[in-house]
């Protein structure tokens, strides 16, 4: 089998895995709040709650939805992403710094979030390391 086709399907089988975890996260903020008033400690809920109120612009309810994921273990490099996001939306790029770095020391072969990072240094005027990671993404796959 040539090479291109093996990547290829390498590719298809990721973001067929990454749609249907993304479907899986559409929950309803209501529920979700339910579910965390019968169990606090369902982390899955405290993750999905931060989605929802990312989406819908309360970053400050999705921070600390976020924050208690982060309280456990292991970590996860979704919320480090998230939080990431959060952080370049509000201009804080030495945080989204921060926060995409740990995400790529968790996930390192993942190019959107080194995008991601490139971006907030670009914001921070360091062209050198946006300029590194930059490089470091295009020979990734990109999801």
């Amino acid at each position: 089998m040539p090479l291109s086709h093996e990547k290829g399907d390498f590719i298809t089988r990721r973001r067929q895995k990454i749609a249907k975890k993304r479907k899986s996260r559409l929950w309803s903020p209501v529920d979700l709040t339910r579910a965390l008033e019968l169990d606090p400690k369902l982390r899955g809920a405290y993750s999905r709650l931060g989605d929802a109120r990312k989406i819908t612009g309360d970053y400050d309810g999705a921070v600390a939805d976020y924050m208690t994921v982060l309280s456990d273990e292991p970590p996860d490099v979704d919320v480090y992403i998230s939080l990431g996001d959060i952080k370049y939306i509000r201009k804080d790029y030495k945080s989204a710094v921060a926060y995409f770095t740990r995400a790529i020391e968790l996930q390192p072969y993942e190019a959107q979030t080194y995008l991601k990072r490139a971006a907030a240094y670009r914001a921070l005027n360091d062209l050198k390391r946006a300029e590194a990671d930059e490089r470091k993404a295009a020979t990734l796959p990109f999801e």
